[in-house]
């Protein structure tokens, strides 16, 4: 997420919203937010509910805590691209989230 608010400029300039989604309690997540200086929003899951339903369960963790990834989900609400790695230490980069997305806008996902 740290490295998602450095480039904010990028994904504001390609027209990409950041949202986070956490497990994490909403005090948690607006205590992380100002200590890490995190200007988009952070999504409060404590239940478990969307990180179910979007299928990002983690299955090697006993709680609800998602695969880190990034979903590009269109202004009409389809997925559009999924980008996750295996494990929890590697991450996309920046730049290939931006070019994931401007690959998304030039071919909309099929219903």
């Amino acid at each position: 997420m740290v490295q998602l608010q450095r480039d904010s400029k990028k994904f504001q300039k390609a027209g990409v919203q950041v949202v986070g989604l956490s497990p994490d309690s909403v005090d948690k997540l607006k205590q992380f937010s100002k200590q890490k200086s995190i200007s988009f929003p952070l999504l409060s899951d404590p239940d478990g509910a969307a990180i179910k339903s979007l299928k990002l369960k983690n299955k090697e963790s006993k709680k609800f805590l998602p695969h880190p990834g990034v979903l590009l989900i269109g202004t009409d609400g389809i997925v559009n691209a999924k980008l996750f790695k295996e494990g929890h230490k590697t991450r996309h980069t920046s730049e290939a989230i931006l070019a994931a997305a401007k690959s998304a806008q030039a071919e909309p996902a099929v219903r």
